[in-house]
C-alpha cells in the first residue's frame, strides 16, 4: 500500500486508465472517487481524496497485488508515469537511499517534479494542515512544499 499527492486534480478514471497502461494487461482495476471498498478486490484498489493545500489538492490512495509488477519503489514508478501521462508534480514517501531521515518525522518527502526527483519539507504547509495551537488556535499552514536538494533514485523501472 502506499500514498501519493499529486499536484493537479485528476479523476478516477485518468487513474485507473494510467494503471491500465502501466500494469499487465486483464488485471482488475478499481479506482474510486472517495473512499470505498469494492466487492471484489482487483489488483488495484485504489481512492481519490483532498487535500487542503491548493498546490496538490488530490491524494490517491493504492493497495495492489504482486501481480501489478510494480517493482521496488511502486510508489515512485507511478508517480514518474503520471507525470508522464497528465504532466503532474507528484509528492511521495521516503525510502533509505535518501539518507539518514528520521522515521518519525512525518514532513520529509520524495517529490517529482517537471521531471526530476528531490527531497522536500512540508512541515507547517497546507497540505499537512490545519494545526492546532497551544490555545486551541487552529492554524492552516502557511508555507510552500519546500524542495531541498535533488534525489537520485535507484532505476525504478528494472525488473
Amino acid at each position: 500500500m502506499f500514498g501519493i499527492t499529486l499536484s493537479t486534480i485528476l479523476t478516477a478514471d485518468d487513474i485507473a486508465a494510467a494503471f491500465a497502461r502501466l500494469i499487465p494487461p486483464g488485471l482488475k482495476i478499481d479506482v474510486f472517487p472517495e473512499s470505498d471498498t469494492p466487492d471484489e478486490v482487483g489488483a488495484i484498489w485504489a481512492y481519490l481524496g483532498k487535500t487542503n493545500d491548493p498546490a496538490w489538492p488530490c491524494t490517491v490512495d493504492v493497495i495492489y497485488s504482486d501481480e501489478c509488477d510494480l517493482g521496488d519503489y511502486p510508489d515512485l514508478r507511478v508517480a514518474e508515469y503520471l507525470h508522464k501521462c497528465f504532466g503532474c508534480n507528484v509528492l511521495c514517501g521516503t525510502y533509505p537511499f535518501v539518507g539518514d531521515l528520521s522515521p518519525h518525522d512525518p514532513y520529509w518527502a520524495l517529490a517529482y517534479v517537471n521531471g526530476h526527483w528531490y527531497l522536500t519539507d512540508t512541515c507547517d504547509t497546507r497540505l499537512m494542515g490545519p494545526y492546532t495551537c497551544g490555545g486551541g488556535e487552529i492554524d492552516p499552514g502557511t508555507e510552500e512544499v519546500l524542495l531541498i536538494r535533488p534525489i537520485t533514485v535507484p532505476n525504478i523501472w528494472a525488473k
